[in-house]
């Protein structure tokens, strides 16, 4: 699935997209969390509960991908 943003002209097609920080982007994958939707699945509430996610990853997650939960 493709997701456009808003406010930006770009397509966003997988996590890599986002842009996100090494730890983020690792720890999305740590966590099994492969693709956009499995990220849009499992919902802001459910990033919180994540195995190493603190407030500076959750926060750039939520400003990176909040799109998805619109």
């Amino acid at each position: 699935m493709i997701y456009k943003p808003r406010k930006d002209k770009c397509e966003i097609k997988t996590l890599e997209d986002l842009n996100l920080s090494n730890h983020a982007y690792r720890t999305l994958l740590r966590n099994n969390i492969t693709t956009l939707n499995e990220l849009r699945e499992i919902g802001l509430e459910g990033i919180q509960g994540l195995r190493s996610v603190g407030t500076s990853t959750y926060n750039e997650i939520q400003k990176k991908a909040g799109f998805l939960w619109r």
